[in-house]
């Protein structure tokens, strides 16, 4: 992965998925789960767009299970794509928190507030929307997160 990286999670019963992120330099740091892990299939078409087709419920960690959340302080950042709104409020411990827009309603549920929001140009503009933010405010925004925090 080019740097340390710690994989909070929740793990399926069938154990496939700790052995395969570890093989890659990930610490996993799983919350086991009574079910077998949620499979998801990668296609990539010739321009490089690449889709993802997961087949089950997405597994996630939420703020009980037994995961060294104290740990969060001394991460130099998170990229939350969560579900649990309390996760969200642990992982604020880190110096820069990143979030992707598809977690907006655990986000704004949690009254955390993120360092980056990040997502394609229509979750952008939906978001836009739905706050009231123009182009000029946006573009205020992203000029405090550039001089003001660390690039992830």
């Amino acid at each position: 992965m080019g740097a340390e990286t710690s994989f909070y999670t929740a793990l399926g019963s069938d154990g496939r998925s700790a052995s395969i992120l570890e093989s890659m330099g990930v610490t996993v740091q799983g919350a086991p789960r009574d079910v077998h892990q949620t499979r998801a299939v990668t296609m990539t078409d010739p321009a490089g767009e690449r889709t993802i087709v997961v087949t089950g419920p997405n597994l996630h960690p939420d703020a009980d299970d037994p995961l060294p959340w104290d740990r969060l302080a001394d991460v130099d950042g998170v990229y939350f794509t969560g579900l649990d709104p309390r996760t969200l409020e642990l992982a604020r411990a880190a110096p820069v928190l990143v979030v992707t827009a598809r977690r907006f309603e655990s986000l704004v549920e949690s009254r955390v507030r993120a360092d980056v929001l990040i997502g394609k140009r229509a979750a952008k503009e939906a978001l836009q929307r739905r706050v009231g933010l123009d182009q000029r405010d946006d573009a205020n925004r992203l000029q405090r997160v550039r001089r003001g925090h660390a690039k992830l």
